[in-house]
């Protein structure tokens, strides 16, 4: 049986992330890009909070959701576990803390697939937490 193929592959490094993490899960489920281009791989990396626990109840409602479990190794570890078992054409990396516009992964697709491009890029907004505000933030590779 073939596997599944994805247009993008969404990876998502986790560690005592449970207060952001049901925000950033919520941003990338809700992609306008259509429902079967996108894959979301949570990695968790031996977190001790509850975040397992949150990314298998999304799992469990949504096939697009992948838990892969590894002992702890830092960010970038979790990050190359996720890449190395990802199936997308694309690969797109998000911290466990943020959250994104349901636009993104379409607006960068699209530049992607337009240019035949192998990387696309865009700016983004910062949010502070204490202040409620946001800043915008342009893309800084056109500089």
């Amino acid at each position: 049986m073939k596997k599944k193929e994805y247009k993008i592959s969404v990876i998502i490094p986790v560690y005592n992330v449970e207060k952001y993490l049901e925000e950033t899960i919520e941003s990338v489920v809700n992609q306008t890009i259509g429902f079967d281009n996108i894959q979301m791989i949570l990695v968790n990396d031996g977190s001790p909070d509850n975040s397992r626990e949150l990314v298998l109840k999304w799992a469990q409602k949504d096939s697009r959701v992948k838990l892969l479990d590894k002992e702890n190794g830092g960010c970038a570890s979790a990050r190359q576990y996720g890449l190395e078992r990802a199936r997308g054409k694309y690969i797109g990396f998000i911290d466990p803390d943020d959250f994104i516009d349901e636009s993104m992964f379409r607006k960068l697709l699209r530049a992607a697939m337009t240019g035949s491009y192998d990387v696309s890029y865009c700016g983004y907004n910062e949010y502070y937490e204490n202040t409620k505000k946001t800043k915008r933030v342009e893309d800084v590779l056109g500089w």
